[in-house]
């Protein structure tokens, strides 16, 4: 039963992107980048692991099968509102979508940016010093890895700070379009601050954004596969694996000292690759748990009116992240929003758009979030196609990568992102009138 109705969710989500992207074939140029490639994109990825699963129920973590007596309902409900998700921004794309953009701009033509990239890459760069600083060095990470979460703790605003900066000098040099030996000397060094924290999403950010800027910024890409594309995209995906194996506890000694274990554990780490791409595991406890009788209400946002309080001023201060809620109901916990996060686990499975719609609102929440979510998009797309700057290029990027959204991590990561680049665009018009 679960393989035929993985047969039949494969299907409609294929339906669905086909019906999207013909909307988008009434422009004079094809766009590789267009939501419905870009949006469908993590939906394709979870496929594997959902025919895997649906064969394998072993698959499952033990946590959610042990806590779940009969996994099949939460497993069919989480294909259910993936595509009635899926179904409402399909359908309000299309609407948005159905008028040619007329005035599409010559990519070749644009103007070239009102902000210098040295200025952003200076920020950023101080920005990641006082990172390092304030952790013990970039040494004393590497060494302790496994613990990393522990140890940059209380440093989220000054590595935010850091990787936006570091993201917006990259977009500007791209459309400066001139490159020189100090811009790749200055672009390696931000790839570099971007690897160097053991995080994959920052720097996966910071590769797609580069990607869609120079896309939107000198011509549309046309991807021509040869020996040199699949070389780095093999190099990218070695990386990728081979990240978390390095914050185990001394895996920098132990993999110095035998090489050949390290290949052996990047093979062994592609048999969870399939895993990593879906959220199956986490929306299950979801689906299983909450219906009409518990469901938040919007609660969880009141969790925002604390966030900016630091947690040594307010020890009692309920979790910004929802996922803290949901791992801690997968372990037996009885709470919701508000709850101290002292009363949970420190371990979070984030939630997206689909079920903090669900547990807050549920059959209407996915809908609306799913509208809504449709609506920002293709209207961020659009805008982007009729005026690429560096602001479009930056928020559009940060939809493809599904960093924005209505959970409150995503909402705390979009307000953080206007302030920063508003308030230092503010600054260095300043500084260009002090110096005229």
């Amino acid at each position: 039963m679960l393989t035929f109705s993985v047969l039949l969710y494969v299907v409609l989500v294929f339906f669905s992107y086909q019906l999207l992207k013909s909307s988008f074939k009434k422009n004079e140029k094809y766009d590789i980048f267009n939501p419905a490639n870009m949006f469908f994109l993590w939906f394709f990825l979870e496929i594997p692991f959902l025919f895997l699963a649906s064969f394998d129920p072993s698959l499952i973590h033990t946590v959610i099968t042990l806590g779940i007596y009969d996994y099949t309902p939460a497993f069919i409900s989480h294909l259910y509102y993936n595509l009635l998700y899926i179904l409402t921004f399909t359908f309000v794309g299309y609407f948005i979508n159905s008028k040619k953009i007329i005035n599409l701009v010559d990519h070749s033509l644009t103007s070239k940016p009102q902000m210098s990239w040295s200025f952003f890459w200076t920020v950023g760069f101080f920005s990641y010093l006082y990172f390092l600083s304030s952790i013990g060095g970039l040494s004393y990470l590497w060494q302790n890895m496994v613990n990393r979460t522990e140890i940059t703790g209380g440093t989220g605003y000054i590595s935010t700070l850091y990787n936006l900066a570091f993201i917006i000098s990259a977009v500007l040099m791209i459309q400066e379009r001139n490159f020189s030996k100090l811009k790749l000397l200055a672009m390696l060094m931000i790839f570099f601050a971007m690897a160097s924290t053991g995080g994959r999403g920052s720097l996966l950010s910071l590769i797609i954004i580069i990607m869609l800027a120079s896309n939107y910024t000198c011509n549309l890409l046309r991807f021509r596969v040869t020996l040199k594309l699949i070389f780095i995209i093999l190099l990218c995906f070695v990386f990728f694996l081979a990240i978390p194996l390095f914050r185990k506890a001394d895996a920098f000694e132990f993999y110095q000292s035998n090489p050949l274990e390290l290949v052996e554990d990047i093979t062994n780490n592609i048999s969870h690759l399939f895993s990593r791409f879906s959220t199956l595991e986490r929306n299950m406890v979801v689906f299983d748990k909450f219906s009409l009788d518990n469901l938040w209400g919007g609660a969880s946002y009141i969790d925002l009116l604390t966030a900016p309080i630091p947690r040594t001023m307010y020890l009692e201060k309920p979790p910004v992240d929802e996922g803290v809620y949901i791992s801690s109901i997968a372990h037996g916990f009885d709470v919701s929003p508000p709850t101290s996060a002292t009363k949970m686990l420190a371990v979070a499975w984030p939630l997206t758009n689909i079920t903090v719609g669900f547990v807050n609102f549920g059959f209407v929440g996915v809908v609306f979030f799913g509208a809504l979510y449709s609506f920002f998009y293709n209207v961020i797309y659009r805008k982007l196609l009729m005026s690429p700057s560096d602001f479009y290029i930056i928020i559009y990027g940060f939809l493809c990568l599904n960093q924005l959204g209505f959970t409150n991590l995503k909402i705390i990561k979009l307000i953080t992102f206007f302030v920063i680049y508003f308030v230092f665009f503010s600054l260095f018009k300043f500084i260009q009138r002090l110096r005229t």
